[in-house]
């Protein structure tokens, strides 16, 4: 296969990423498949400037939005290939690569294997999303886990931030950075009634509650570990999100 032959292929990939993520947001899960409501991280400003380098706009930096770009990117790139202009074809490949790295796979891949487990007529969808992305970054290897890593992160951080909990244990659950995805599905299924994703401090002084989010996470820590037992390409991902579900694990039980 060409390069341009291969980045064409990746337009197909990026464009059914596209369709998914449209399908499992018809759901109406929440949250929906955007990085700001996942894990509390706005990359909008980040967003616009790897997207206005292409002259190319974001409506709204869904899931959907980043794979339309992404396909973008990659049609780009196979069409200079074709043209023979390796330098734009080299720089639409690098940008693809670190769009998924940077703005995508840490969050998108946990998202759609929870939603997969709390919204069954989406798990289907849900699964292959995941799966999709996860042997792209096996392809492409964004987040491999290296030797003697010191220095990749700024002191008390890891692949995905600061790694100290926060003060409010319900916003801290509401985030990614806890080391799962609580969806409103779960919140709802945990207190016996429609419920929002976020668990008010009185809640969460009930002891049984934050036993079933003890399960919830350790749970969620053996998944993450198996991921990236499975998965070397973004094997970094998947260990630092396991560290976090343990140590969230580990605080309900203990506080």
């Amino acid at each position: 296969m060409t390069a341009a032959e291969t980045a064409q292929a990746d337009v197909v990939e990026w464009v059914e990423i596209h369709d998914l993520a449209l399908s499992i947001a018809s759901e109406g899960v929440d949250p929906g498949p955007l990085e700001r409501d996942v894990t509390g991280i706005d990359p909008a400003r980040d967003l616009a400037r790897r997207a206005g380098r292409w002259s190319y706009q974001l409506p709204s930096n869904d899931l959907a939005e980043l794979a339309r770009f992404a396909a973008a990117l990659a049609t780009t790139e196979a069409e200079a290939w074709r043209e023979d202009d390796p330098i734009v074809a080299t720089s639409a490949f690098e940008d693809r690569r670190f769009l998924l790295s940077d703005r995508v796979v840490h969050w998108v891949v946990p998202w759609a294997d929870v939603a997969a487990r709390c919204h069954p007529p989406r798990r289907a969808e849900a699964e292959k999303l995941r799966d999709r992305l996860l042997v792209m970054g096996d392809r492409l290897r964004p987040a491999p886990l290296l030797t003697g890593d010191e220095g990749l992160h700024p002191p008390g951080e890891d692949s995905f931030g600061p790694v100290e909990v926060a003060p409010a244990l319900g916003d801290h659950l509401a985030s990614l950075l806890s080391g799962t995805v609580i969806f409103a599905a779960t919140a709802s299924s945990l207190v016996g009634g429609d419920h929002a994703r976020r668990f008010s401090s009185t809640e969460l002084a009930d002891r049984d509650l934050r036993s079933n989010l003890e399960v919830l996470y350790d749970n969620a820590a053996a998944r993450w570990s198996s991921m990236a037992t499975n998965h070397p390409g973004t094997e970094r991902l998947w260990r630092d999100l396991a560290r976090r579900a343990a140590s969230t694990a580990r605080w309900l039980g203990e506080s």
